[in-house]
Parts: structure tokens; C-alpha cells; sequence
């Protein structure tokens, strides 16, 4: 197996919710205190985040995984925490303003980062469900660290902030097109309060997403967060109601 990025030898597994997501909002985990995992209609108990359970089926070379896509890992990592660390304020304003985490100068590419890596794991889940998309253009982005003009992510938060058992989940693709082409498709990143809806829209027939989305060539330098009701199950990839 070939890397999709790249090209290389595909050795790396790549996690479907990022390993430091899982350790910050689910805490230590043990074989003797795993959490449950659902996936395709089976649940697993996994007591260890390096679990095969938690990657994708579809790997990518080390080089990629541990150093070409670095930047975008740690750009989400710190997105995501500062989301959670913040949680009281975004939900009174439905709002974050980057430049608390990236001065004016450097605020563009961070924004790329973040959709770079949300870039790398949709092309993941794609091979995973082969589904029919050229994702050449997402390697070319990853390749160049330059942003993708048909990516968008659509933040949210659920209505069941700090109540219930804790959750992470992943949904299934889903999209429509004509003619065996695919014209738009989005897949739902979910831990805890914190909903990404990541949105693969070549056509622009989702206008109205596209205005509430963040896209690194068209931002004000802040996150605009709609509400979502949260009726999933704790971790997994079955299907869930989106917007």
C-alpha cells in the first residue's frame, strides 16, 4: 500500500480522533478501565488510545504522519484545547477570535493548518469508503501546506454542554452527486461540547454552510459556533442527525 499523500510506503497509522483529543477529554485509560468505541454497528472496549480500533483503515507513510503534517497537528491541538479551556465564553458569543491563539501576521496559516488537518483526515476516511474522489488535490494542499479552495469546517457546540456521560464520535460520509461524481460530501468530527463538520463542497451548492464555515481564504480571523443537538451514543461511527 502506497501512501495517498505522497506516494511513499504507507507504514503509519493514522488516528481517526486525534490521540490528544481522546487523552484530555476522556483522561487515563487502562485495560482494566477501557472506554467503549463503537463502530459499524460493534462496540469494542479499548484501553489504550494506540489502539488499531481507533485508525483508520487506510495508513499513510511515516514522513507524512510524523513530520510533514506536524504543523497542522499541533495547530488543531492547540485549537482544540483553547476551545475547551474557553468553553463558558464561546457559548455566551457563540464566537472565538484567533488572534488569541495567532498574532495578525501568522493567523493565515494557522487557519491553513487547521483545515490541513482536517484535510489529511478526511482523505483518510475517502480511501477508507472509496468513495469516488480524486484526492490529489488534498495531497497537493498537504504537500504545498497551501489551503484547499473546496474544504470548509462548520464548528458548532451541543446543547448538553457539561451534563451526561462523556462522548466522542465520528460519523459515516455523507454526500450527494450525479453521474457516479461526487458534488458534495461532510463528515462530522465530534469530542465532548465540540462539533467540526468538515465539508468537501467543489461546486459551492451549500452557500449558506459555506458563510457560517471557516475557510483559510475567506475568514475574519474568528470561528462562528451554531448549536447542535447531541443525541449521539459514547464514541463510534454510526449515524447521527447533523445539522
Amino acid at each position: 500500500m502506497n501512501c495517498w499523500i505522497c506516494g511513499d510506503n504507507a507504514d503509519s497509522g493514522e488516528h481517526i480522533i486525534k490521540q490528544s483529543d481522546l487523552k484530555q477529554y476522556i483522561g487515563n485509560v487502562s485495560q482494566s478501565f477501557p472506554f467503549r468505541w463503537y463502530s459499524n454497528n460493534n462496540k469494542k472496549d479499548v484501553g489504550s488510545f494506540k489502539s488499531s480500533h481507533l485508525h483508520f483503515k487506510t495508513k499513510i507513510c511515516s514522513k507524512c504522519n510524523n513530520e510533514r503534517t506536524q504543523p497542522s497537528d499541533r495547530a488543531w491541538e492547540r485549537l482544540s484545547n483553547h476551545i475547551r479551556s474557553n468553553l463558558s465564553d464561546i457559548v455566551a458569543t457563540r464566537k472565538l477570535d484567533l488572534t488569541s491563539l495567532a498574532g495578525t501576521k501568522e493567523i493565515n496559516q494557522f487557519v491553513v493548518d487547521v483545515q490541513i488537518y482536517f484535510t489529511k483526515l478526511l482523505g483518510c476516511m475517502i480511501h477508507d469508503a472509496s468513495v469516488p474522489i480524486n484526492t490529489s488535490s488534498f495531497s497537493s494542499s498537504i504537500m504545498s501546506s497551501k489551503p484547499h479552495d473546496s474544504l470548509y469546517l462548520m464548528f458548532a457546540l451541543t446543547d448538553e454542554i457539561g451534563g451526561g456521560c462523556k462522548s466522542v464520535y465520528v460519523s459515516d460520509l455523507r454526500g450527494y452527486g450525479f453521474k457516479d461524481k461526487v458534488d458534495y460530501l461532510v463528515w462530522q468530527y465530534s469530542v465532548g461540547e465540540l462539533v467540526v463538520f468538515v465539508i468537501y463542497d467543489p461546486r459551492k451548492l451549500e452557500r449558506r454552510i459555506i458563510r457560517n464555515s471557516l475557510h483559510p481564504r475567506n475568514h475574519n480571523g474568528k470561528i462562528r459556533f451554531l448549536m447542535k443537538n447531541n443525541k449521539q451514543r459514547q464514541g463510534g461511527t454510526t449515524s447521527s442527525p447533523l445539522l
